[in-house]
């Protein structure tokens, strides 16, 4: 039996070794990031006109009546690397990340992410976490959980 990679969760604390920059080019305002890991996406284009969320529901639920929403904001890459916003409501379901790399950021609610070995990993508002190529597992919602993220495909 082969082990599915583990979620490598980004704690806070690691943003004190960010490095701090400016945009090249700012508009207006005093506008100020910070980076763990610079990474360049050429050619990549936000979405444009009225943005419209997608509905959805999970494809392998396990319980409850999860409905979820994806807002897909960026597209690079010839679609190989995509950021967005979703959202879901409480049940739980299946993930099994086949052909990409996500990192997430919960802005708002928790969940739970559930390795196959049992392993259960909480996450709320503020944390960071990347499900690897080839995580298998299954989320937790309990009430509601809102994330950004950020998909990079590994095959194409």
């Amino acid at each position: 039996m082969t082990t599915s990679p583990h979620l490598v969760r980004i704690e806070t604390q690691d943003l004190r070794q960010a490095t701090p920059g400016r945009p090249s080019r700012p508009i207006h305002g005093d506008t100020t990031y910070l980076t763990l890991e610079s990474f360049s996406a050429q050619h990549g284009q936000l979405s444009s006109g009225v943005w419209e969320a997608t509905p959805g529901r999970p494809s392998r639920p396990i319980h409850g009546d999860t409905t979820y929403l994806t807002l897909e904001s960026f597209s690079a890459q010839h679609g190989q690397l995509s950021s967005g916003v979703w959202e879901a409501t409480a049940g739980a379901f299946r993930s099994h990340c086949t052909g990409y790399v996500e990192f997430c950021h919960i802005v708002e609610g928790s969940c739970r992410v559930v390795d196959t070995d049992g392993t259960s990993h909480s996450f709320a508002a503020g944390d960071s976490f990347v499900l690897p190529e080839g995580f298998a597992g299954h989320w937790e919602v309990d009430e509601r959980v809102k994330k950004v993220f950020l998909i990079a495909r590994t095959t194409g």
